[in-house]
């Protein structure tokens, strides 16, 4: 039996009009997301371990930065690079997998890391961190004041003996970072009285305390840090031998806060 209009069984314009459209949008190149801030892209995923989201450092500190990559399942994918940045400071970067850094800006700051994992993918993460200014403009000189807590250790031909030594400091910070002070501590029922030098750069201090006990001088190299509201807290540890058979260690911890004197 024949149809009233064209052949039998052609499709209607409608149909063709319909099956053009499938075809063509069957044809077009699949779209690609970039990576997803937070640190995922596909299945794998990137992440800052260190440091961590929310953490404080002040100029100058040595900052460790590390990263990993892993896979949906969990499993570790190797890095192939990664480099890192700052939102507020185009002109700072660094780069490594793990790193360490002393020269990032100061400020609330964007810490960002793209990475390259060995199985080809493009991952990113970043956390917010902070890093304080190690100082400013004090207006002046800073007078300080605090204690030692230090530890006196004897070998020799009196025999061994160890003895606290508790006491005192005082120092001046000046506007270019010098200290100079002095201090004292008691060990062995003597006073071990000491000056302080050093110089401070960024959050680090380094100087001697040099001791003299019996005439005998004892110096004695500190390191600590300055931090940003100005407390100052170091360590020392040094063995000193006058004569054959004998030593004398010398070591503890320093504290002081700016007197507002």
């Amino acid at each position: 039996m024949r149809g009233s209009g064209g052949k039998a069984g052609a499709p209607s314009p409608r149909i063709l009009a319909v099956l053009a459209a499938i075809a063509f949008a069957g044809c077009r190149e699949p779209t690609v997301a970039p990576p997803e801030e937070g640190g995922t892209s596909g299945e794998a995923r990137a992440e800052i371990t260190s440091p961590a989201e929310g953490d404080v450092f002040l100029e100058g500190e040595a900052v460790p930065l590390a990263v990993r990559a892993t896979a949906a399942d969990g499993s570790e994918l190797a890095v192939a690079s990664a480099a890192w940045s700052v939102d507020e400071d185009p002109s700072w970067a660094a780069a490594g997998a793990a790193a360490t850094v002393t020269d990032l800006p100061v400020g609330a700051l964007t810490l960002r890391v793209s990475v390259l994992a060995g199985t080809g993918d493009e991952l990113a993460d970043a956390v917010a961190i902070t890093v304080e200014p190690a100082g400013g403009d004090t207006g002046g000189p800073l007078d300080y004041e605090g204690t030692i807590d230090g530890q006196v250790d004897y070998e020799g031909s009196y025999g061994s003996y160890a003895d606290a030594c508790p006491g005192w400091i005082a120092f001046t910070l000046d506007e270019a970072g010098v200290l100079d002070g002095a201090g004292s501590c008691r060990a062995f029922s003597e006073d071990w009285d000491f000056t302080l030098s050093g110089t401070v750069e960024g959050a680090t201090v380094t100087g001697e305390l040099a001791m003299t006990v019996k005439k005998t001088p004892i110096p004695t190299p500190f390191e600590g840090v300055l931090d940003a509201d100005g407390h100052f807290s170091a360590t020392f540890d040094t063995t000193h031998v006058p004569a054959e058979g004998e030593s004398i260690r010398v070591y503890g911890t320093l504290d002081a806060d700016p007197s507002g004197g």
